[in-house]
């Protein structure tokens, strides 16, 4: 019989919008010192009032030793705060759990490090946290930078490390010390492909090794090539838990039903940053409406409208487009045309990026999106926020042939006779 490394019991936790710890640190901060100073205080809700919010209501789930789990959801469905409390840094409003063994965690990039310390002194830090010997975190001090890549870094202090460093280090540190349950966020998309491979690769290892392991991702293959079981959160509740393949299904298939438009209408929910705010996202047809679903011949273009308060530099704005079963289709960015303008000055903006006709094949697909500026300072990222369908359906008398694979070629051939052969046997000449 499998050990029980993980006993969740209705864990749910409360943020109250408008009041304080609804916001930033900075932010509680000075609603703090509000109060203290009796001024009135700030609200960021509508009309001036707080309001519940449950980032996660009721969720109950048991997870064995060895297990490889992934964790799935729609942003804002509570997987971040379900993770938090996993690994202690938030505690539940209501419910428990209950974990048996060591816990290694990597929510954030950089999580655990200190800015002033080498890569090294971190890596020793990092293992003296997990309550680790001198003597076993160097035995895995070599093997450590190597699978990282930043050996030749190592006695740099952290805070000159690029984010790409940061999360490769986090990881090995996380993946190579001793722990019984290793969870891993998102944060893994912070990498290159090869280092994402290498990635799902060690964790295969840990899982292989008895160690449980919780995997959240929105590569849908990513997950269900790791993980022989999935939960899928909405909306704070535990919509389902068992095999990948049928929790993914259900999951895609909420997925496909989103509209092909999100609008944000409260200051307080807008995705964004102090100085920038998404307003909204959405698909737009060939009439020039909002629309969610396309023919092959139609050209798709995803619309971003945002408001800049102070200066961006640098601004980049990436798309992904992925496939119904989670395989990447596109990655595209507006720093691949140099002729698009990466200064905004305050004020509201557009931002439009426009597919051809004939380029995406009849299926489902969800669109996600990032932005960042100079330092690679994010302000926002959205993963799976649209969804569209594209169909096969002819338009002014075209006649559409069926095609398989991702793309819906719109290719030309010849025929004609050559004067000369162009392809020559082995044995001639």
């Amino acid at each position: 019989m499998s050990k029980l490394m993980i006993h969740a019991e209705d864990l749910s936790k409360r943020y109250v919008l408008g009041a304080f710890g609804a916001a930033s640190f900075r932010d509680e901060l000075t609603d703090l010192f509000d109060r203290l100073v009796k001024r009135t205080e700030r609200s960021r809700s509508p009309g001036g009032s707080n309001r519940d919010f449950w980032a996660l209501d009721g969720v109950s789930f048991d997870i064995e030793e060895g297990d490889t789990v992934g964790l799935i959801g729609r942003n804002g469905a509570g997987k971040s705060t379900l993770l938090k409390i996993l690994s202690r840094i938030t505690m539940p409003t209501r419910g428990k759990v209950t974990m048996h063994g060591k816990v290694a965690a990597l929510l954030e990039v950089g999580t655990g490090f200190h800015p002033d310390l080498t890569g090294i002194e971190n890596v020793y830090l990092n293992g003296a946290i997990l309550g680790m010997k001198r003597w076993e975190i160097r035995s895995r001090l070599d093997s450590i930078l190597e699978f990282s890549g930043v050996g030749p870094f190592a006695d740099t202090p952290v805070k000159r490390y690029s984010s790409g460093m940061r999360v490769r280090l986090a990881f090995a540190v996380a993946a190579h010390l001793r722990q019984d349950i290793l969870i891993v966020d998102e944060v893994l998309a912070v990498g290159d492909h090869e280092f994402q491979r290498k990635c799902l690769g060690k964790m295969g290892e840990v899982a292989r090794q008895g160690r449980t392991v919780i995997f959240v991702s929105h590569n849908m293959f990513a997950v269900s090539r790791l993980c022989a079981k999935c939960m899928y959160l909405k909306d704070g509740r535990l919509m389902g838990m068992g095999e990948t393949r049928d929790i993914i299904s259900e999951y895609l298939r909420d997925s496909m039903g989103q509209s092909g438009c999100v609008q944000w209408e409260n200051g307080f929910a807008e995705p964004g940053i102090d100085d920038f705010v998404l307003l909204g996202i959405g698909l737009v047809g060939p009439s020039g409406g909002i629309d969610s679903r396309f023919s092959v011949v139609d050209t798709v273009t995803i619309r971003f409208e945002f408001e800049a308060s102070q200066p961006i530099w640098a601004f980049q704005i990436d798309v992904m487009l992925r496939s119904e079963d989670g395989v990447l289709v596109m990655r595209v960015s507006n720093n691949d045309d140099p002729s698009v303008n990466r200064f905004l000055e305050p004020g509201r903006h557009v931002y439009e990026l426009t597919i051809p006709a004939y380029r995406l094949n009849q299926g489902s697909y969800t669109i996600g999106a990032q932005a960042h500026s100079r330092n690679s300072r994010y302000l926002f990222r959205l993963d799976d926020i649209l969804s569209a369908e594209v169909e096969l359906i002819a338009r002014d008398n075209e006649h559409l042939l069926k095609s398989e694979g991702l793309l819906y070629p719109a290719v030309e051939w010849k025929r004609h006779r050559s004067e000369c052969q162009v392809i020559q046997s082995r044995d001639s000449g």
